[in-house]
Formats: C-alpha cells, structure tokens, sequence
C-alpha cells in the first residue's frame, strides 16, 4: 500500500540507511505531505536533507519537528546548532 505510513517510513530509513538519501528524501516528502502533523517525518527529512548537502532545508524541517509536543528528542541538538 503505497500510503501505509509505517511501510514507507520503514523503507526510507533504510534507503537512509544504505545511503541512498535521494530515494529516502522522496519518501519522506510524501510522508510529510500526507501528515504535516507527524515530527517524526519531519525530523527524519532534516537529516537526509542535511546529507544531501541541503542544510537550509534541513533546519526548516527540525523546527517544524520541534513545534510538536511529541518531536523526538535527538531532534533537539539539531535545531540549537
């Protein structure tokens, strides 16, 4: 299912993961297009954007995971940088 969320997160961290950054930064747009809610989508497009050289990208997507009550913790360091 191409928006099962869980799937596709699962399958970006692991394009993420073997270093396929372009591959994963598309997954995640969609991820953050079909819940601009979720911190995690957001925090996890920060840190490929900031692999694929793209830091301002990056920072906007660590602020929008900072501005939940439920953003990840290692979202933090990132955004005070």
């Amino acid at each position: 299912d191409p928006d099962n969320r869980l799937a596709n997160e699962t399958l970006a961290e692991i394009k993420f993961r073997d270093g396929r950054y372009s591959e994963a930064c598309d997954i995640l747009q969609k991820l953050v297009k079909l819940d601009p809610q979720a911190p995690r989508f957001h925090y996890l497009l920060g840190r490929v954007l900031m692999k694929l050289g793209r830091p301002a990208e990056a920072q906007r997507e660590f602020q929008l995971s900072q501005s939940s009550q439920n953003a990840p913790p290692a979202a933090r360091p990132m955004v005070s940088h």
